[in-house]
């Protein structure tokens, strides 16, 4: 729900102070560059650090990137907050697969991957909508920020304290082989 809110309101947020609308629209490219070397860089992080670990880090760095959106306004600031959220949300979106691998296994991971990219298709309808709607009620871009600060904050909750060993090489080559069977019936 947070993370497309910098989509929609990052280059007007970005003039009304002060910004130059093109400079202000420069930011999503700075926010997708750096989502393409969050993408790339999570394989090369990923030989260090495991990919349930690294992809909580991901969420946390999101969810923090809009404390910094919220409290420094200023351009380069602004440049900043692209920067990192687009990073950890490459970052993020690239573990996806492997989180739910992890977690669920690898039958049936289709069916999991749409579910989870359905629903987050219908959270870039509503964090912005309800974004838009805060800011029309409030008259400031600030509670619309906080908004999308707090979803982000309750994103990390949701996943901080899920654990789970990732299935062994052995447990995966035996799913394998299951769905191969199941294929050639």
């Amino acid at each position: 729900t947070a993370l497309f809110v910098p989509f929609v309101f990052l280059p007007q947020f970005a003039v009304s102070q002060g910004a130059d609308p093109v400079a202000a629209s420069a930011l999503i490219s700075v926010l997708g560059a750096a989502s393409v070397l969050g993408r790339l860089c999570a394989g090369m992080l990923g030989k260090w650090i495991n990919n349930l670990t690294l992809f909580k880090g991901a969420v946390l760095f999101m969810a923090a990137s809009y404390i910094a959106w919220l409290t420094m306004p200023a351009y380069w600031s602004l440049v900043g907050f692209a920067i990192i959220l687009g990073t950890a949300y490459g970052i993020r979106i690239a573990l996806v697969p492997s989180v739910l691998i992890e977690f669920f296994g690898l039958r049936d991971l289709g069916t999991i991957l749409g579910i989870f990219f359905t629903a987050t298709g219908f959270a870039s309808i509503i964090g912005p909508m309800v974004a838009g709607y805060v800011v029309d009620i409030s008259g400031s871009y600030q509670w619309g920020i906080a908004f999308a600060a707090a979803m982000g904050m309750l994103g990390f909750a949701a996943i901080a304290l899920s654990s789970r060993k990732a299935a062994s090489v052995d447990a995966v080559a035996k799913g394998l082989e299951q769905d191969r069977s199941r294929w050639n019936r």
